[in-house]
C-alpha cells in the first residue's frame, strides 16, 4: 500500500512539473499546410500565414490572441453577357482561441478547444483587362452590373480546432493544428517562456 501511495505521489509530481514548465507566455508562427479555399480550386497569390501570441497556465488551460491572413484568385468564371473574370478574395481572421491540454507524454502536447473568431473578407472582381472592381455589398443593389458575387458580409464565428505539439526542448516546440481557420491544416513553431525568464 505505501509503495502504491509512493507510486502515485511521483505521478502526480512529475505531470506538475510537466505543467510548469510548459506554462509560460506563448508566440507562434504557423502557415496553412492547404490552401484556404481548397475546394474551389484558387491560386494562391499569399499563401495562408497565421500568428499568435498567449498563456499557457500551470494547470490544463491556454489562451491566445490569433490572427491570420490568405489571398487567393480564382479560375476564369463566365457571367451572364458572357464577359470572362477573375475573383480575388483577401481573408482576415482576428479570434481568441482556448485550448485544453494533455500532459500525458513528455514531449508531446495535445490539445484541442474553440475559437470565436471575425472573418472578414475583401473580394475584388478582376477584368481580363487588369482592372479590379469592387463588388457590391450584400445588401446593396446591383444596379444592373454583371456581377456574379456580392461582397462576403464580416461574420463572427465560433469554430473548434484540435493539434498536437512535439517539445524539443523547454522553449522551442513544433505543431500541427487542424480546424475552421485562416487553413483547415497548418503546421509551425511556438515558443514559450516562462516568466521567470524575463528581466526588466
Amino acid at each position: 500500500m505505501k509503495s502504491l501511495l509512493f507510486s502515485l505521489a511521483m505521478l502526480i509530481s512529475l505531470s506538475l512539473c510537466a505543467q510548469k514548465e510548459r506554462s509560460g507566455f506563448t508566440f507562434s508562427v504557423a502557415a496553412g499546410v492547404l490552401p484556404t479555399y481548397l475546394k474551389d480550386q484558387a491560386y494562391q497569390n499569399q499563401w495562408p500565414v497565421a500568428v499568435s501570441a498567449g498563456y499557457r497556465f500551470k494547470g490544463l488551460l491556454s489562451l491566445q490572441l490569433y490572427a491570420g491572413r490568405s489571398i487567393a484568385t480564382s479560375g476564369l468564371e463566365t457571367l451572364a453577357d458572357e464577359t470572362q473574370v477573375r475573383y480575388r478574395n483577401n481573408t482576415t481572421i482576428i479570434g481568441l482561441k482556448a485550448a485544453l491540454h494533455t500532459t500525458r507524454f513528455e514531449r508531446i502536447d495535445v490539445y484541442g478547444g474553440s475559437m470565436l473568431a471575425l472573418y472578414q473578407s475583401d473580394i475584388q472582381q478582376l477584368n481580363l483587362n487588369g482592372t479590379a472592381v469592387n463588388l457590391p455589398k450584400a445588401n446593396v443593389p446591383s444596379q444592373n452590373k454583371p456581377y456574379k458575387y456580392r461582397q462576403a458580409e464580416d461574420k463572427v464565428l465560433v469554430t473548434a480546432f484540435v493539434g498536437a505539439s512535439y517539445y524539443a526542448n523547454r522553449r522551442l516546440s513544433i505543431f500541427a493544428e487542424a480546424g475552421w481557420g485562416i487553413s483547415v491544416l497548418q503546421a509551425g513553431f511556438r515558443l514559450t517562456i516562462q516568466p521567470s525568464y524575463l528581466h526588466f
